[in-house]
């Protein structure tokens, strides 16, 4: 009976999934001989069926999600046009060397998600293109693992143990045009590794350990994929990938080269004459070798290429002349053809001809910088004025306010521990500060190195402490003082050193948490160049910093309020004296100037969490460097510098200085006096005299 009349009168696909099938009879497919399609997904065998020996016409074979343990060899000896074969999810500690002998015409082999150890000898499977075990444990990949897959087009070997990749892994693939090694555990990638794969276009190697990525053997490579590799820190140039395409990296700086190559270069010209020439395969050429290969040319063509041209668009495709009947379509005159547009260049057009455009992320920004961390002298200047500023004034502020005589009250305590916070402030932009004065026009080469580095660490944490613990201590000044004015006449009432001590403890402990939080993997410092946790791709660093911004709306809801509150009660009252009144003024400037730092940074930062965009990431960062730290250079001059009472405290401070440096002078002048009448040569020569004087009277007596 001839295969056409079995198709015809027998079913050719028979799709039995998800099932509870556990065992099939040797003679379950006697009726259906022209099934060609057979998918036994989700089921519960576990082994391949012998009743496939009934099935010489089956081309496609599912038996993924199962319980096979074994493919025991000749199981599949009967069906020798299978071309796809389906394993994946099974429990398939190992393939046995001779299982898929005879199956000439074997393609695609998916073994995904399996428990395999190393990597199946498929060397009988001469035609498979599509090899995929992903998923599994191999640990090891060297150059036996692959042999007699010459034609092997994509390898994905993602979520595995592999830890290194020697020079001759890929030897035996020289069609190799995808390579998935994504998600394993590489250290060490060899210089020679990818020679042998020329023509490999499609690149994953992220998600891994290893420090450099060799680029021989990458020149025709079109896609790659290297992120989340923190230890990649140094990447090629452009010209060691010249036909790149897409590029995914582990950082902003590897894209900052390729810039240039990711603007928009206009649309392409149009072209006015056939540019290109397609050649079509003779019968005996196997149509997707000759669509994947570019070195067939120079056997079927005599073109003075010094190159062999890149595989052309189908937009391109104008010309078509067959490769089988090049001498007789024409013979010298299509030669001439040929050796005219080659002499034009044309044998080098393709991508070479175009514009070339390169997709590279993550995108640098201003938050990620490639020249300077701070990007004009404007920004730069006044980030060193405020560091300085509110390094120096908040300084002398907590110098002042604990080495004076004056009486600790609570007022004093709250502003030395506002200070306090302030100076950490200026500590974290003085961290800046000297990172963009070191790295100037040149930061992408040192950005890695600071990122990863405890500087940058260290600058996040005092950020962060700085900014809490702030907003934190002016809702404690803001409600202190309400309290004291609105309650004036009842003194007995008024907030105890303890208890401001008690409350301020509890702010130290907030602010060192929320703090220490991205230190614990909680979003991350090291993910922007001025080391702040901006990080929000998961859930549980998008909440850190929604929590924060809702906290910080919240404080300065309660100071707004607190403030319309104390001046509507003591408007028109004689219940007040005139140093609440004045105490009250100073804190409604502070507060004031405070609201109009974080406000706006409070507002956009919260709306950009949720991906509403309302500025540019320029203006974000100008907010973030200069707008948000200002107040720390403000609040020093605004509650005590300029005040009365510290320059009181500053005028007992250096009168302290100044009498401890007399009582040490004389005590200093005391002290010589003393040595000096006990141990010179003098004195103890008087008193040797005046006793050899008394001698003669004693003798006489």
């Amino acid at each position: 009976m001839s295969e056409e009349r079995v198709a015809s009168e027998f079913p050719t696909s028979l799709v039995l999934k998800r099932n509870r099938i556990a065992y099939i009879e040797e003679h379950a497919f006697a009726n259906t001989p022209a099934l060609r399609v057979l998918r036994l997904e989700e089921n519960l065998l576990s082994e391949v069926p012998a009743a496939l020996r009934l099935l010489p016409l089956l081309e496609d074979l599912s038996l993924a999600s199962n319980r096979v343990e074994e493919v025991a060899p000749g199981a599949l000896q009967a069906c020798r046009r299978l071309a796809r074969l389906d394993l994946r999810a099974n429990p398939l500690p190992r393939l046995h060397a001779h299982a898929l002998d005879h199956l000439p015409h074997l393609t695609t082999l998916d073994l995904k998600l399996n428990m395999l150890r190393r990597v199946p000898d498929l060397r009988g499977c001469g035609e498979l293109r599509v090899l995929d075990l992903s998923g599994n444990e191999i640990a090891a990949l060297d150059g036996q693992s692959l042999r007699g897959l010459r034609r092997l087009h994509d390898l994905l070997l993602a979520r595995n143990r592999v830890r290194r990749v020697p020079a001759d892994a890929f030897t035996h693939t020289p069609d190799l045009q995808v390579l998935n090694l994504e998600d394993n555990m590489i250290e060490h990638i060899d210089m020679e590794a990818f020679v042998p794969v020329s023509k490999l276009e499609d690149l994953n190697v992220g998600n891994n350990e290893f420090p450099w990525l060799p680029a021989a053997g990458l020149q025709r490579l079109l896609h790659l994929k290297a992120h989340n590799n923190p230890r990649l820190r140094r990447f090629h140039p452009p010209a060691a990938l010249p036909r790149i395409q897409t590029l995914v990296l582990s950082y902003a700086y590897h894209c900052c080269e390729f810039l240039p190559l990711m603007e928009d270069q206009g649309p392409e010209p149009a072209a006015e004459s056939p540019s290109d020439l397609v050649i079509l395969p003779p019968q005996h050429i196997d149509p997707a070798a000759w669509a994947n290969a570019t070195d067939i040319w120079a056997h079927y063509c005599t073109c003075r290429a010094p190159s062999v041209p890149p595989p052309l668009p189908a937009r391109h495709y104008i010309v078509l002349v067959s490769a089988v009947n090049v001498s007789e379509l024409g013979g010298a005159g299509l030669q001439a053809a040929l050796d005219g547009w080659a002499g034009a260049g044309a044998v080098e057009l393709g991508e070479r001809d175009l514009p070339r455009r390169v997709h590279c992320l993550p995108l640098p920004g201003p938050f990620l910088p490639c020249v300077d961390l701070f990007d004009w002298w404007t920004l730069r200047c006044g980030v060193w004025a405020v560091f300085l500023l509110a390094l120096l004034g908040n300084g002398t502020v907590v110098f002042v306010l604990i080495c004076s005589r004056s009486r600790i009250d609570v007022p004093r305590f709250l502003v030395t521990n506002l200070a306090a916070a302030d100076f950490f402030m200026g500590i974290y932009l003085g961290f800046l500060a000297v990172v963009d004065a070191g790295t100037l026009g040149e930061f992408r080469a040192h950005a890695i190195a600071w990122q990863m580095s405890g500087g940058c660490k260290l600058a996040g944490f005092l950020g962060v402490l700085s900014s809490e613990l702030s907003v934190f201590t002016l809702a404690v000044i803001t409600l202190e003082r309400n309290y004291a004015i609105t309650h004036a006449m009842h003194l007995n009432k008024r907030l105890s050193l303890r208890h401001a001590a008690a409350v301020m403890a509890a702010g130290w402990a907030f602010s060192l948490t929320a703090a220490t939080l991205p230190l614990l993997g909680v979003s991350d410092y090291r993910k922007f160049a001025v080391c702040l946790p901006f990080e929000t791709s998961t859930p549980v660093a998008l909440g850190y910093v929604v929590t924060l911004l809702v906290i910080n709306g919240v404080a300065f809801l309660v100071l707004l309020g607190c403030y319309l509150k104390m001046y509507c009660a003591i408007r028109g009252s004689q219940a007040w004296n005139s140093n609440d009144s004045r105490i009250a003024k100073r804190m409604a400037l502070l507060v004031f100037t405070d609201f109009l730092c974080w406000s706006p940074i409070a507002f956009f930062a919260l709306t950009a969490a949720f991906g509403v965009q309302l500025v540019s990431l320029e203006e974000a960062k100008v907010f973030t460097v200069f707008v948000l730290p200002l107040n720390s250079c403000c609040n020093p001059f605004l509650y005590a510098i300029l005040t009365k009472q510290f320059k009181k405290d500053c005028a007992l401070v250096c009168k302290a200085i100044e009498e401890s440096r007399v009582t040490r002078g004389i005590g200093r002048c005391r002290h010589s006096s003393n040595f000096s009448n006990r141990q010179t040569p003098a004195n103890t020569n008087s008193l040797a005299e005046r006793s050899i004087r008394k001698l003669p009277r004693a003798t006489s007596a």
